[in-house]
């Protein structure tokens, strides 16, 4: 069984999916590392930065990644940098959450084990049971026939308070003005 390699600060999650050495379009040796971010709360969370800090000290910016991330998504940065020796680190900012992964050796290769992801429906699914299907045709749907104003009749109610906590509502008469 693989060592999982994850960091977690508050409702943010980050697990480390692959790191690997390539070899980039000028012949040179790089590190290319994906990471996957996963929002456990039921709000967005915004102003993400991500970032890997060598012991050399160059800071790298994600090749892919996001700024924000919905309640119970998933997301993926992608790293690629040149880094012949010493380390690296990942680290990530939002919204008051801080984490970091690492440090990890320059030479240091990893893949995350292939299964099933274990993930969290938190907000996946908030409102999609009413909304996904229910709604289709909001918007769409004609008026079988049209209310003429002059046969609208106005009444006046009433509500009380009852025995044991109920409301009793009284209804007025039609068509009389008080």
């Amino acid at each position: 069984m693989s060592q999982e390699h994850v960091a977690t600060a508050g409702p943010l999650s980050v697990i480390l999916q692959s790191v690997r050495m390539e070899i980039d379009d000028d012949d040179e040796d790089i590190v290319e590392v994906t990471l996957n971010l996963t929002n456990e709360s039921a709000i967005p969370i915004g102003g993400i930065t991500a970032t890997i800090s060598t012991s050399l000290g160059s800071q790298v910016e994600p090749t892919a990644g996001v700024s924000s991330i919905g309640p119970g998504l998933t997301r993926s940065f992608s790293f690629a940098f040149k880094l012949s020796d010493g380390e690296w680190t990942f680290s990530l900012q939002g919204q008051g959450q801080s984490l970091t992964l690492g440090p990890y050796e320059a030479d240091f290769e990893f893949q995350q084990a292939k299964g099933r992801l274990l993930g969290n429906a938190v907000g996946t699914s908030l409102f999609s049971g009413a909304f996904d299907s229910d709604l289709g045709d909001f918007g769409n749907v004609q008026e079988r026939e049209l209310i003429d104003a002059s046969q609208v009749q106005m009444s006046t109610f009433y509500g009380e308070n009852a025995e044991g906590g109920a409301t009793k509502i009284s209804a007025g008469t039609f068509n009389n003005l008080e």
